[in-house]
């Protein structure tokens, strides 16, 4: 595979109907000129340039500092060939979303495309990334805690030996996840699929979504991610309780 790159910044000699958005980069100290892929030509004119991973931000334009949704990262840190990583990251899923389901947060997870699963939650607007940190940041250390034989919260990698890494910290105004059906830059034409929930509990495995399968599998179960589009829930009386509850 040729070398790739990251690319922020609407490069020059793009065609001047493509609509961007300034945002200020406190690393660079400048305004960087993002994209909107927000119509079809758009989306053209970036396959055109080989633009094969699209990673958007977790807010809107109106509002950068309040997000749509909270999102939870699961890295294996063991990536073998025997797929135990992803069954491992699997299995802290289905913990986690016991969790979600007891605070009446609905979840809806995908793959990366690459080893790893996210778990995204749709929050009504209005809250701001320090009000979802409470919830990143106390779901974080009581998975830690919950399943520590197979969560860390460790971010040194030599650290977390063979456990499931849970990114709680992804979640942040300046970072962005892959998205959902974007096409990974990996020989094997991986995608970052939406799943079922009970597909997770059967054993897939991130190998079986690609740019060839995922037409065939959108046809049939229709797209798995749009309630994401749909008004989320309010998460003021857990930010609450958390709030005056940190010793649990």
């Amino acid at each position: 595979m040729k070398s790739r790159f990251i690319k922020k910044n609407i490069p020059d000699g793009a065609p001047e109907w493509i609509q961007t958005f300034p945002v200020w980069s406190d690393d660079s100290k400048r305004d960087i000129h993002y994209i909107l892929a927000n119509n079809t030509a758009t989306f053209i004119w970036l396959a055109n340039q080989a633009a094969m991973e699209l990673h958007p931000s977790y807010t809107k334009i109106h509002n950068l500092d309040e997000p749509t949704n909270i999102a939870f990262d699961l890295d294996p840190t063991v990536k073998g060939v025997d797929r135990h990583g992803f069954r491992k990251a699997c299995k802290v899923a289905l913990q986690l979303k016991e969790v979600l389901d007891d605070l009446g947060l609905p979840s809806y997870p995908k793959t990366s495309g690459a080893t790893g699963l996210q778990i995204f939650v749709p929050i009504a607007p209005g809250y701001t990334f320090e009000d979802t940190k409470h919830i990143t940041h106390f779901l974080g250390k009581f998975m830690a805690k919950k399943a520590s034989d197979i969560v860390t919260i460790e971010r040194l990698k030599k650290d977390r030996g063979d456990k499931v890494y849970f990114d709680y910290l992804q979640h942040h105004k300046s970072k962005t996840l892959s998205g959902p059906y974007t096409p990974r830059a990996v020989q094997s034409g991986a995608v970052s699929a939406p799943l079922l929930w009970d597909e997770i509990s059967e054993g897939v495995q991130p190998h079986m979504f690609t740019l060839r399968t995922m037409p065939k599998r959108i046809a049939e179960l229709g797209d798995l991610f749009e309630p994401m589009s749909r008004s989320g829930v309010e998460i003021k009386e857990i930010i609450h309780f958390i709030k005056n509850h940190p010793g649990i």
